[in-house]
């Protein structure tokens, strides 16, 4: 079995990427044609905030190549201030909106909030929310606590398609994330690489590329499950997004052969 791995990063509007990403003079509203041309997929957080107006989205998609895709966050109203409970409504015209993107369209960002804990309250909203799913999507979930990443929790995101989030962030210890990468998933797999502005400031270069490379041994093991992995790389797990993807890059072409990193899906010069 050979999996794709599609790596971008957190957003693209970035100005310090002009003359490295981005051509010098590069407006920010040619930001993402451009973008598009040396990556397949990108993390959108926009839609974390609400439902985008439709020519905005239809804008996005027209904006990217053939085989680009979007991976959106569900709206906070939805994760954060309704905690997945009556959302089902809202939760079906933020899909019907996000459908402008066709072919385009990648997973669906579940993001939980830290204060969102394991109880059996929570527990019954969560499988209740799950159960509401519109089918047709690739559902991602992350939870912000280590009580949720349990064998069982895994286990029933999967039996509903959705696959939970593997983070290298501030809220739970690596350790615990790598070892899920070798439980089973969904079909596809969701990384999110993050982190904090102290760790950013403190982590030495060998203390980066320790990190990542224990991160491309776990995604070897998940490329042997999954039919595909989405991997997002935020300016604050090293301090630069676009380098981080090119040395994750060069890890994974010196690993196995079980894998095959899409080649618009990776950083190029």
């Amino acid at each position: 079995m050979t999996a794709t791995i599609l790596l971008g990063c957190q957003g693209w509007e970035y100005p310090a990427w002009i003359g490295s990403l981005y051509p010098a003079g590069t407006r920010p509203a040619d930001m993402l044609r451009e973008y598009g041309t040396r990556f397949s997929t990108v993390e959108l957080a926009d839609t974390f905030a609400g439902i985008p107006p439709e020519p905005i989205v239809t804008d996005w998609r027209d904006s990217v190549p053939i085989g680009f895709l979007f991976s959106l966050k569900v709206p906070q109203q939805i994760s954060h201030e309704r905690r997945l409970r009556k959302s089902k409504s809202l939760l079906g015209k933020f899909v019907d909106r996000v459908s402008l993107l066709g072919d385009k369209l990648g997973p669906l960002l579940v993001q939980l909030p830290p204060s969102f804990q394991r109880t059996s309250d929570n527990e019954a909203v969560l499988r209740s929310f799950l159960e509401g799913l519109p089918s047709g999507f690739r559902w991602a979930v992350e939870f912000r606590g280590a009580d949720w990443l349990t064998p069982d929790m895994n286990e029933l995101l999967t039996g509903f398609g959705a696959s939970m989030v593997l983070a290298d962030g501030r809220w739970v210890k690596r350790s615990i994330m790598l070892d899920l990468a070798r439980q089973p998933h969904a079909d596809f797999a969701y990384l999110r690489w993050g982190g904090s502005t102290r760790a950013r400031a403190t982590d030495s270069s060998g203390a980066l590329l320790h990190r990542l490379s224990a991160w491309s041994v776990a995604v070897e093991e998940l490329c042997k499950a999954v039919d595909t992995v989405f991997g997002y790389f935020g300016n604050r797990f090293g301090g630069d997004a676009l380098g981080d993807v090119r040395k994750f890059q060069d890890l994974m072409d010196r690993g196995s052969p079980v894998s095959d990193i899409a080649r618009r899906g990776t950083f190029s010069n």
